[in-house]
């Protein structure tokens, strides 16, 4: 017989504690302003479920109305990455008003700098900044988990 508590990196394993009322709570905790919930830290030994977790917290988020969900691994492009995918998330009535942020341009090849913007990290900052605030003026909330995040030491 297979080990049920294996790690399963991100999959709802067969045999699952149930966390349930944890993760209601932290779905719950989302829309409240004041919430504690808002900036987290998952961490714990591997293969206890903190990635379970984040893709089970993330799942009833994307049920909700007027939330987009993101998932990351950390990357060293993290910016870049987090911008294609809001804009991979977004309906395509919020997909254009991001093409409305000038000096950018998406396409399949994901997102693209006009010739006379520099990637760096404030040009990224500024891009998500504008994207936030569109995404703000639209009443959507969002919602962005980081797998694997390493130390920097």
């Amino acid at each position: 017989m297979n080990n049920p508590f294996n790690p399963s990196f991100g999959r709802i394993p067969k045999i699952f504690l149930n966390r349930g009322e944890l993760i209601d709570n932290v779905v719950e905790e989302l829309d409240n302003p004041n919430s504690p919930y808002k900036i987290s830290i998952v961490y714990g030994m591997r293969g206890v479920g903190k990635t379970t977790f984040l893709t089970e917290v993330g799942r009833k988020v994307e049920r909700k109305d007027n939330w987009l969900v993101v998932n990351l691994a950390m990357e060293s492009n993290l910016l870049a990455i987090l911008i294609d995918n809001l804009y991979i998330e977004a309906d395509s009535k919020l997909q254009k008003v991001f093409e409305s942020i000038r000096g950018i341009t998406f396409s399949a090849f994901g997102l693209q700098l006009s010739a006379n913007i520099e990637h760096t990290l404030s040009t990224y900052q500024g891009i998500l900044t504008q994207m936030f605030s569109r995404l703000k003026d639209q009443g959507i909330k969002v919602l962005i988990t980081i797998d694997e995040v390493k130390s920097t030491k």
